[in-house]
């Protein structure tokens, strides 16, 4: 049986990155193997970040380029962006689980 594969994209602060890490270690510990987000995965997390117009953009065009890597691939939102615009987020049928900052973990 091959492993799961999650991706991780972050954007924003180190506060952002750290909390990342931290992520990727549980699932590492889980069985999964993680793997750059350029690569195909059976689940992406996206760590966002809303502070500037820029970030807040960035953070779009990363969920929008998840959702098309593999088409039966999980597509988890969490960061800034998913405390921000939950709701708008979970409207989007790309995006499998909004995740708020505080739940993050």
């Amino acid at each position: 049986m091959t492993k799961r594969k999650v991706a991780f994209k972050t954007l924003g602060c180190r506060l952002n990155q750290y909390e990342t890490d931290a992520l990727a270690s549980q699932f590492h510990r889980q069985g999964f193997e993680v793997v750059g987000f350029d690569h195909e995965a059976d689940a992406y997390v996206i760590n966002t970040c809303t502070v500037t117009n820029q970030s807040d953009h960035k953070s779009r065009n990363m969920i929008s380029q998840a959702s098309r890597k593999k088409e039966d691939a999980l597509v988890v939102v969490t960061g800034c962006m998913a405390d921000h615009y939950k709701k708008d987020l979970e409207k989007q049928d790309s995006i499998s689980y909004v995740i708020e900052n505080d739940k993050k973990s």
